[in-house]
């Protein structure tokens, strides 16, 4: 019965321990470039290159722009829950 809920927790604290093992990667390769003397426009294309991997994800995972605009000008529905309750 626990064991699912066990299997569960684990793989997600693996997808957690997973994401918080890699933000420290862009420092580590920035200092790797700056210690080894390389130019400093290497440097910064290293952390271009997580800012451009990081904005890919964005754009995964966003809705279309048309379908925030009509969310955004819809009535809230919290809004509409308290009008129901005060009537």
């Amino acid at each position: 019965m626990y064991d699912n809920v066990i299997a569960t927790s684990v793989y997600n604290f693996d997808i957690v321990l997973s994401f918080y093992s890699v933000k420290w990667a862009p420092s580590l390769i920035y200092t790797i470039i700056n210690e080894s003397e390389l130019n400093e426009r290497w440097g910064f294309a290293s952390l271009s290159l997580f800012i451009l991997i990081g904005l890919g994800f964005v754009q995964c995972i966003s809705q279309p722009w048309d379908d925030i605009v009509r969310d955004g000008q819809a009535r809230s529905k919290m809004i509409i829950g308290f009008q129901q309750q005060q009537q």
